[in-house]
C-alpha cells in the first residue's frame, strides 16, 4: 500500500477511529451494486464431526469481538462520490451473520457443496456487515460443513485466512472459550459513531483533499515536463497492468454467454507434487496452475470442436507487506495471454512464468499510477464503471487465484477440520478457478457460470488432464457435478 494510500486509510474523529475503504475497496464495494459484478467470496470447510452449537457461537463471538471488520458496515455517504468508510452496526445481530442448518436426510458431498455455493451466491444485506458463517449439520457419517462468506471490500484472501485464525484452534486441546456480553460489546462500540452533521462534514472535507491532491500531481506535471511524461507513463502503465484493461478479447465463442447463476466444483491435488514439479520446471507454484487452467480451457474447447488461438486469465498479484492490517486488500489483477493452439505446455508455462514477473515488475515500478487511477476512478459514476467492468470480464475466459493457507491441522469448537475448498468471485467472467493450500492438500475451487460453461464435467476433466501433463494427479471431491 502507498504512502498516500495508508494514509487516507484511516484518520481520527473526537477520539474515535475510522477506517475508510482504500480506493480498490471502494471500487469493489460500489460496483457490486451491480449483480454480475458482486466480489463475493467464500470457502467451505468441511468437519470430521459436528462442533457443539453453543461452543461454535461463542467462538464466533470472540472473533467478531477480536475483528473489527465483523461488527462494521459500509456507511452510506452523505454526499455523491463521498469516501466510504466502515462504521459500527448500530444494530449488530450475531444470529443475521451465523446460522446454523441441516442438510436433508443421506446428504453427501454433492448436496454440501450445492448448498454451500448457493449461500456464497445469495447478495448481502448491504446496510450491515458483508459477511456470513453458516454451519451445515447432517453431512453423513456424522460430519459437518462451515460455509464462509465475505464481501472482497472486507478484504482479500490472505486478510481472510488472517481473520480466520481467530475462529480456529491449532490443537486438539484448546479450551472453550468463555461467555462474554456480546450485545454490551457492540453498544460500546457503537457509541463513537459520528452524527449526521459531523458525517457530512468529513465528507465535504475528504471530496476536497481528494481534489486537491489529483490538482497538485497535475500543477506538477505542468510545471515538469519530466514529471508529466512520468506522470503519463504511470497512467498508461496502469491500465496496461489491471485485468478491467485488458485489451485482448477472449477468442471464445462457446463462452460468450454470461448470467448471475452459479455452480461449483471441487478438486484436490497433493501439496508436494506441486512443489516438486515447481522445484524441477524452475517456476512457481501459481505458475504451473495458471498454466494448468489455460490448458483445461483450451482442452474444453478442443473437445467441443473449437481451437483456441490464445486464452486471457486474470492473475491476482499481491503488494501485501507485513505492515498491512489482516482487514485489507493489498491485490492487483493483472490480464496474462496463454499460447493456444500449436504451443506446447512447456511454451505455455515459460509465458505464464515470463508475463507474471513481468506484471510484478511493473506493479513495483508504476504503483504511483495505480494509486492515481484508482482515485480518479472514485470520481467516475458507478454504473458507467459497471458497465466498462461487465465489458471487460467478457474478454477474461478464466479469473484465477492462488491462495497459501494454514500449514498445520486445525479444529472448530473440538472438531478437526478434514478439507477446505475455495470459491473466488466470477464477476462477469465465465469461471473463477482458486486453489487454496491446507496441510499437504491444494483445493481448487471450480466457481463457474453455467450459462458460459455448460459442460462442467468436461472442464473438471481438462483440468485433471492438464494437471496430470505438469505431473501432478488430482481427484475430485464432487464425482457429480452440477
Amino acid at each position: 500500500m502507498s504512502d498516500l494510500t495508508r494514509r487516507s486509510a484511516t484518520c481520527r474523529d473526537g477520539g474515535r477511529v475510522r477506517r475508510r475503504l482504500n480506493d480498490a475497496e471502494a471500487l469493489m464495494w460500489r460496483l457490486g451494486q451491480h449483480p454480475m459484478l458482486a466480489s463475493t467470496m467464500g470457502s467451505i470447510v468441511m468437519l470430521d464431526g459436528t462442533p457443539d452449537t453453543e461452543r461454535f457461537v461463542r467462538s464466533m463471538a470472540h472473533s467478531v469481538l477480536a475483528v473489527e471488520s465483523l461488527h462494521h458496515r459500509v456507511a452510506s455517504p452523505p454526499l455523491p462520490l463521498a469516501d466510504l468508510e466502515w462504521e459500527p452496526d448500530p444494530d449488530f445481530d450475531l444470529e443475521h451473520h451465523v446460522r446454523i442448518l441441516r442438510l436433508p436426510a443421506r446428504a453427501g458431498i454433492d448436496e454440501v457443496t450445492a448448498a454451500a455455493t448457493r449461500l456464497i451466491d445469495d447478495p448481502f444485506d448491504r446496510s450491515r456487515p458483508p459477511w456470513s458463517m453458516t454451519l451445515l449439520t447432517g453431512a453423513g457419517r456424522g460430519r459437518s460443513a462451515l460455509v464462509i462468506k465475505a464481501d472482497h471490500a472486507i478484504a482479500d484472501g490472505q486478510g481472510m485466512l488472517r481473520l480466520g485464525a481467530n475462529l480456529f484452534d491449532f490443537s486438539d486441546d484448546a479450551p472453550p472459550r468463555p461467555p462474554v456480553d456480546l450485545d454490551a460489546a457492540m453498544r460500546a462500540a457503537g457509541s463513537g459513531t459520528s452524527s449526521a452533521k459531523d458525517a457530512v462534514t468529513d465528507a465535504i472535507r475528504s471530496r476536497v483533499e481528494r481534489l486537491l491532491g489529483l490538482a497538485v500531481e497535475g500543477l506538477g506535471a505542468a510545471g515538469s515536463p519530466d514529471r508529466a511524461r512520468q506522470l503519463v507513463d504511470e497512467l498508461g502503465a496502469a491500465t496496461q497492468l489491471v485485468g478491467g484493461a485488458n485489451t485482448t478479447a477472449s477468442a471464445s465463442t462457446a463462452w460468450q454467454r454470461r448470467s448471475r447463476n452459479r455452480r461449483s466444483l471441487h478438486l484436490t491435488a497433493p501439496l508436494d507434487e506441486l512443489r516438486t514439479q515447481a522445484a524441477a520446471r524452475d517456476c512457481s507454484i501459481n505458475d504451473l496452475f495458471v498454466t494448468a487452467c489455460a490448458e483445461a480451457a483450451i482442452g474444453y474447447h478442443r473437445t467441443l470442436g473449437e481451437e483456441l488461438p490464445h486464452v486471457v486469465t486474470s492473475v491476482v498479484v499481491s503488494t501485501r507487506t507485513e505492515d498491512d492490517p489482516d482487514a485489507h486488500n493489498a491485490v492487483i489483477p493483472s490480464a496474462v495471454v496463454v499460447p493456444g493452439a500449436g504451443a506446447s505446455t512447456d511454451e505455455r508455462l515459460r509465458a505464464v512464468q515470463q508475463q507474471v514477473a513481468e506484471r510484478r515488475a511493473a506493479i513495483d515500478r508504476h504503483q504511483g499510477g495505480l494509486d492515481a487511477a484508482s482515485r480518479i476512478a472514485g470520481f467516475v459514476p458507478p454504473m458507467v464503471a459497471a458497465a466498462a467492468a461487465i465489458d471487460q470480464a467478457r474478454r477474461i475466459d478464466i479469473a484465477t487465484s492462488n491462495l497459501p493457507g494454514p500449514p498445520m491441522p486445525m479444529w472448530l469448537a473440538g472438531v478437526p477440520v478434514r478439507w477446505i475448498s475455495p470459491l473466488g468471485p466470477v464477476a462477469g467472467t465465465a469461471c473463477n478457478i482458486t486453489m487454496l493450500t491446507f496441510c499437504d492438500d491444494a483445493a481448487l475451487g471450480v466457481h463457474y457460470d453455467p450459462n458460459a460453461v455448460a459442460d462442467a464435467r468436461l472442464l473438471g476433466s481438462e483440468l485433471v488432464s492438464a494437471l496430470a501433463r505438469l505431473q501432478i494427479s488430482c481427484r475430485g471431491r464432487s464425482p457429480r457435478t452440477r
